[in-house]
């Protein structure tokens, strides 16, 4: 009867301590805390760059405007230009 006591409770010490380390791995929710934070951080890095992007394409136009007037081209040919350039942008920020 000694013997079936312990051989039982050895099995419940172990069913136990599977059970308390199965529940442990959901009750942790700091891998589910970095992931947050890192997507914050990407999506914050994404606002920057699109706010890099819009200054850039801002010196770029006004750039292209200086230049022209100072070719005093055809304003046409010059709307035309700028127009292609902001196509092209457009097409570059869709590739990546």
């Amino acid at each position: 009867m000694g013997e079936k006591y312990r051989a039982i409770s050895e099995k419940l010490d172990v069913i136990q301590s599977k059970t308390s380390e199965h529940g442990n791995s959901f009750t942790d929710s700091s891998p589910i805390v970095k992931i947050k934070g890192a997507l914050q951080k990407l999506k914050n890095e994404i606002k920057n760059m699109d706010l890099r992007i819009g200054v850039l394409n801002h010196s770029v136009t006004q750039h292209k405007l200086k230049e022209h007037s100072a070719e005093e081209s055809n304003p046409l040919k010059l709307i035309l230009d700028i127009s292609d350039q902001f196509q092209n942008f457009d097409e570059m920020v869709e590739i990546q």
